[in-house]
């Protein structure tokens, strides 16, 4: 029996989805979602990267995300807040936020996000 998908949806949000699924580096092997919400983003990045982390300070988003997730092995999801959460210091080949980040303090996001030195960033606004 065929396991039937999230019903899809439309928003601004998702709009911006193909452009940031362009941008991700060919051979990306560890990618970020930052403020993930129900992990829409995070599971279409599954697609391109090797391992995705979605993050939300929402636990009804981690857990929407985390059930839609279906078990796949590539996609982790973390309640938190993505300035302060334990993430690996060794960064991420890609980190994409949507309309998200404007909602913490944007600087330090900005700078939390460039770590280590040289990742690609992108925040579609």
């Amino acid at each position: 029996m065929h396991r039937a998908g999230p019903t899809p949806y439309w928003n601004t949000n998702v709009a911006r989805h193909p452009g940031i699924l362009r941008a991700i580096p060919g051979g990306c092997g560890d990618a970020l979602d930052v403020g993930c919400g129900d992990g829409l983003l995070a599971r279409k990045l599954a697609g391109r990267a090797e391992r995705v982390t979605g993050i939300d300070k929402s636990p009804r988003m981690i857990s929407r995300a985390r059930a839609l997730a279906t078990d796949d092995p590539r996609l982790t999801f973390v309640e938190g807040d993505f300035l302060t959460a334990d993430l690996p210091d060794e960064g991420y080949d890609f980190i994409c936020s949507v309309s998200a980040v404007h909602h913490t303090d944007f600087e330090a996001a900005l700078v939390r996000m460039r770590e280590p030195e040289g990742m690609p960033v992108t925040v579609p606004g």
